[in-house]
């Protein structure tokens, strides 16, 4: 929700590249953190997790801009399929970082991920454009064909957002209800799948 009000008040692009700073940041200092305090490790762990809840809205913002709308499903659910492409990519290779000397072992994974990510603010910030109609070198048919496959006019004003009735939604909370346990069964599976390969099926960490 943050990230969506922000996307719209200053812009998606901004927020974007600011929620992946924070989080790609943060994923560099965590094995500082961990070396100093366990407080200072949930802190840490706090800021990159601020960091990336701004990104999923404000990418819906830039989808709404520029995807158009007999495409949207497609292109949405390819862009999205890069978080069950990276949690494997890096899940394969973060094994091994952790018993490489390079860059202290397990510590490289946090630096090198996290280096990733601020290359990649670097190139969100030379190729994304908020709209398509702010994009230097879009060819008049592709603008055209966007446009005209949009459901509205996104640059006009929207109505208030109808908060109090939000809040008192039996619906929207059992949405979030819902959508907090599944990421909640994730996030406690992946931290606990590893261990138990570890201590109970004593795979290695390559394995």
């Amino acid at each position: 929700m943050l990230g969506g009000l922000l996307a719209e008040r200053y812009g998606a692009k901004i927020t974007i590249i600011v929620g992946l700073f924070l989080s790609s940041l943060a994923h560099i200092l965590t094995p500082v953190a961990a070396w100093t305090s366990s407080n200072v490790m949930i802190a840490m762990q706090l800021i990159r997790g601020i960091g990336q809840g701004l990104i999923p809205a404000a990418h819906c913002v830039v989808a709404a801009n520029w995807f158009p709308m007999i495409e949207r499903g497609l292109l949405n659910s390819l862009v999205l399929s890069g978080y069950c492409v990276g949690a494997l990519v890096s899940g394969f290779s973060a094994g091994s970082m952790c018993l490489s000397s390079f860059l202290g072992g397990w510590p490289s994974v946090y630096y090198v991920y996290g280096g990733l990510g601020l290359i990649l603010c670097l190139c969100f910030q030379v190729f994304l454009y908020e709209t398509p109609k702010s994009h230097p070198k879009i060819k008049d048919s592709e603008l055209n064909y966007i446009l005209q496959n949009q459901e509205r006019d996104l640059s006009q004003k929207r109505p208030p957002t109808p908060w109090r009735k939000i809040l008192t939604s039996v619906p929207v909370y059992a949405v979030t209800y819902a959508i907090f346990a599944a990421f909640w069964v994730g996030a406690h599976f992946l931290s606990v799948h590893p261990i138990f390969l570890g201590t109970i099926m004593h795979f290695s960490l390559q394995e």
